[in-house]
């Protein structure tokens, strides 16, 4: 249970969604029309990504998101959820084979996520490949992904992030819609 305003992160293929609330009250929301995929498409020409490259992200985002912060700025803590911040998490702690319960609930700090962006951003996608906690599908596009929740915790001035899992996410919008 999250205690405070929060702002759920919640990363796709396509779209990010920002979700502010506080205890099961949603106040605002805003969905960006950009995600992993289309971010590792237009941006990410080389393997390993070279640094401008992602710097074409962050400077992207640090454009978009303010939008989202306008709305939010009363946050205490930030959550993340999808593939990318949960996989972060099973790195950081070495949870393999993965395993939801000892991801959920998880936090990362904003040096633990730039650590996992500058080791993975070193890394060819096959180098990716091979590291068991990260899935194959996952291995081209993380590197972008992990860009979005740093540059969040930027723009929102946050030091920690608490990751979600995927089912959590679920309820707690029911919960949201239906209080």
């Amino acid at each position: 249970n999250i205690e405070g305003k929060f702002t759920v992160i919640d990363q796709g293929g396509g779209s990010t969604e920002f979700s502010y609330g506080e205890k099961s009250k949603l106040i605002a929301s805003i969905s960006f029309p950009f995600g992993i995929v289309n971010f590792t498409e237009k941006y990410i020409k080389s393997d390993p990504p070279k640094p401008e490259e992602i710097m074409q992200i962050k400077d992207f985002l640090k454009q978009q998101l303010p939008i989202a912060y306008e709305k939010m700025k009363d946050t205490e803590i930030l959550v993340g959820l999808g593939g990318t911040i949960t996989t972060v998490v099973a790195l950081e702690y070495n949870i393999y084979p993965y395993d939801s319960k000892k991801v959920h609930g998880s936090k990362l700090t904003y040096e633990t996520v730039t650590k996992w962006l500058n080791k993975l951003a070193s890394m060819t996608v096959n180098q990716r490949k091979a590291i068991p906690m990260i899935e194959d599908k996952r291995a081209e596009a993380i590197v972008p992904g992990i860009v979005i929740f740093q540059t969040a915790m930027e723009v929102f001035q946050k030091d920690e992030i608490t990751v979600s899992e995927w089912g959590v996410r679920h309820g707690l919008l029911l919960e949201l819609i239906h209080n």
